[in-house]
């Protein structure tokens, strides 16, 4: 009999191509890392592992965060279940759980309000 072994037990994780997986390919969706190896795991990987969640793989991302369609990583565009481009630098993330791929998938929000309170 299994027992769960955290909140995320079975869970199935798509992983922003920013964010470190150990063993696996770490691109930020640029033509200069298509190489690297990310020789451990980011802590928010590292947690989801612990709480008995899967990763699935890594998603599409424009180039190191910077764009907002989708469409500047050096793989080429993410596009959504529909057809059409999927927006935002976590584009894959998105496109992954629209498409049903995945149950949950990370991405990182690269803008902060310079209103709020630090």
């Amino acid at each position: 009999m299994l027992t769960p072994s955290g909140v995320s037990d079975g869970m199935i994780f798509g992983i922003k191509d920013n964010f470190c997986v150990k063993d696996s390919k770490t691109t930020a969706g640029s033509k200069m890392l298509q190489d690297f190896i990310a020789p451990y795991d980011a802590t928010a990987v590292h947690r989801i592992r612990e709480s008995g969640g899967v990763i699935l793989g890594k998603t599409n991302m424009d180039e190191f965060g910077m764009g907002s369609y989708g469409v500047t990583s050096y793989f080429g565009p993410t596009f959504s279940p529909n057809g059409r481009v999927a927006g935002g630098s976590s584009s894959g993330s998105a496109a992954a759980v629209a498409s049903g791929m995945c149950e949950v998938a990370i991405g990182k929000l690269m803008i902060s309000n310079s209103n709020s309170e630090q």
